[in-house]
């Protein structure tokens, strides 16, 4: 009777830990993006298409974001020590201080973007005006079980040519 008890009671628990909703916490830097990510004049909300995206997925997987804005250093510091879960749209060679990489792991890409760089010679090494890069989503090295479906999803997307209609979206 207790055999029997104990092992309702462990596969109650299990049931209850596998079915839970994972939560990650997203960063944005803390000025709009657009079309990557916005906030709405109407409510104030954030919206943009890294939003679309990471909904859709999120639905397939059983993941939910919650979205913080904060400072380009500050999203990198705590993606480095595990207060953020997932920042989006980031080309790989953004992102090569030691810590960075070993806390880190990423999406494969999902939007190719054409980026124009504005500098000061005088402060940066010279570089092409106009460069691609591949925009990714970085997760945090304990979300890795997430890259598979995370990259399933992404390629289904591209395919699809859903990825290009949410960017067109947040364009008009």
């Amino acid at each position: 009777m207790k055999k029997k008890l104990l092992i309702g009671l462990i596969a109650t628990l299990s049931w209850g830990v596998s079915n839970a909703e994972t939560v990650l916490n997203v960063g944005l830097i803390d000025q709009d993006r657009s079309p990557y990510f916005y906030r709405s004049g109407d409510n104030g909300q954030i919206r943009g298409a890294y939003i679309d995206i990471l909904n859709i997925i999120g639905e397939k997987l059983d993941v939910s974001f919650t979205y913080k804005q904060l400072p380009q250093a500050r999203i990198r510091l705590y993606m480095k020590n595990g207060q953020l879960d997932l920042e989006p749209g980031i080309a790989q060679d953004w992102r090569l201080e030691p810590g960075e990489i070993k806390a880190t792991v990423y999406t494969d890409t999902f939007y190719r973007s054409k980026e124009v760089i504005v500098y000061n010679p005088k402060q940066f090494k010279r570089t092409k005006p106009v460069a691609i890069y591949n925009l990714r989503f970085r997760l945090a090295k304990k979300y890795q079980y997430l890259l598979p479906e995370f990259n399933r999803q992404i390629k289904l997307m591209t395919e699809s040519g859903e990825i290009t209609r949410i960017m067109n979206k947040h364009t008009e």
